[in-house]
């Protein structure tokens, strides 16, 4: 085996579809001929290629080698073109060989249900007037633009295979104007939860969007790229009575850019609202509690929820005595305890922390949490074997909980 097909049989990516399939459309002004939807092993999938008419390969799914070799033979395709193909970790871009262009980009659609992108990865190539698409899943944004060369709608069946990229390239543009659209009505409601009732969830909310802004970015800003690659190629890659479309769709790769841009700052701007709304929340309730201390100094369950209300704003030293006043009335609350010891372990005060927490276990000794914490402040004044027995206990607690096997292998790794 050569050591070229030994690098294809090695497909980089997730195996998304047991059996590929493939679509061929031969086309032009006065005839279509469609092909069926057919495994990629059928050995006919070539005969109703034209070399006078338009073709259109539609593969989907990208595990099949032997199908990426037989289009390269085919084709004549350049090794490391067939290579880029199989690799779908690739940003997009552009990249011309002898006798083809491969355009790789990332298709995009919006899942409603769960608010989020799904990005696939799609390689256009480029040959003579042949069109082939690669991509890793069934399903994609290309299906009007069969319906518009099925029903000879539009100019795309008076035109060659160099409109069918634009035609391809504009269809995935359009979708990321439909996802920044659903984004955007997200974002509005979001402002709405932000001025009515702020909380940590909101905060959760902004830094997904967040994220899958950063999704949408990293796929259109290459793609920009690509397409003024394109249009450098006049007369070479593209030609002259197509660069109007392709310097269209430019136009529109800025647009959302820009959009996406500005939705990065609005994003930035709630999260600002939202601490600033929730700080001002907090700091209302602390009044009040406050107040409330001051007035019924005898309920333990107000310096507590005062004390929870100092540490979320940080200012541990104030919760510290909070919760400190809240033991004095319950001392024997396992809540005000746990509080009152990661308290002063977050001032640095280890020592006195470890007592407290000593004293929670024996509380609730069947509280998966104390153990797991005292064994946290025994092994912060390097007294493993002390955490080892801790993390121990938890582990019976809790069979299936990770985190007390995780912090027991790293006791017996320092222990």
């Amino acid at each position: 085996m050569s050591f070229f097909f030994w690098l294809l049989s090695h497909f980089i990516g997730e195996k998304k579809i047991d059996a590929p399939f493939l679509k061929t459309f031969v086309y032009d002004k006065d005839s279509l001929v469609e092909s069926p939807t057919m495994l990629a092993e059928d050995r006919k999938r070539f005969e109703s290629l034209s070399p006078e008419k338009t073709n259109w390969l539609d593969i989907e799914g990208l595990s099949n080698v032997p199908l990426i070799e037989d289009i390269g033979k085919k084709f004549s395709l350049h090794n490391l073109l067939l290579e880029d193909v199989l690799n779908t970790s690739h940003r997009p871009k552009i990249e011309e060989f002898d006798n083809s262009v491969l355009v790789i980009v990332k298709m995009l659609s919006y899942n409603k249900r769960e608010c989020s992108i799904i990005s696939e990865h799609i390689s256009l190539v480029l040959a003579n007037n042949t069109l082939i698409s690669f991509q890793e899943v069934e399903g994609d944004v290309f299906e009007p633009i069969r319906e518009r060369i099925r029903h000879s709608s539009g100019k795309i069946r008076f035109k060659d295979a160099n409109y069918l990229l634009f035609a391809l390239l504009d269809a995935i543009v359009d979708a990321y104007f439909s996802i920044i659209e659903n984004i955007g009505e997200e974002l509005e409601k979001l402002e709405e939860s932000i001025l009515s009732n702020p909380s940590e969830k909101v905060i959760q909310e902004i830094h997904y969007y967040n994220r899958q802004m950063i999704v949408l970015r990293k796929a259109v800003w290459p793609l920009r790229e690509v397409i003024n690659g394109i249009l450098k190629g006049v007369g070479k890659i593209l030609n002259e009575q197509n660069e109007l479309y392709f310097r269209d769709l430019y136009d529109n790769t800025i647009q959302v850019i820009e959009t996406v841009e500005m939705y990065r700052d609005t994003i930035s701007g709630l999260r600002d609202l939202a601490f600033s709304n929730i700080s001002n929340k907090m700091n209302d309730i602390m009044k009040t509690l406050t107040v409330m201390s001051e007035h019924v100094p005898s309920d333990a369950l107000i310096h507590f929820n005062l004390g929870s209300a100092l540490a979320h704003l940080n200012r541990l030293s104030d919760a510290s005595s909070s919760f400190r006043r809240a033991i004095a009335l319950r001392p024997e609350s396992y809540d005000f305890q746990l509080a009152f010891a990661l308290s002063l372990r977050d001032l640095g005060k280890r020592t006195e922390s470890l007592s407290i927490l000593e004293n929670v276990v024996k509380l609730r000794p069947d509280a998966i949490v104390g153990h797991l914490r005292l064994g946290d402040a025994f092994c912060s004044v390097d007294r493993f074997e002390a955490a080892i027995r801790e993390y121990e206990c938890a582990t019976h607690l809790d069979p299936e909980s990770t985190e007390p096997f995780l912090s027991l292998s790293w006791a017996y790794h320092f222990a």
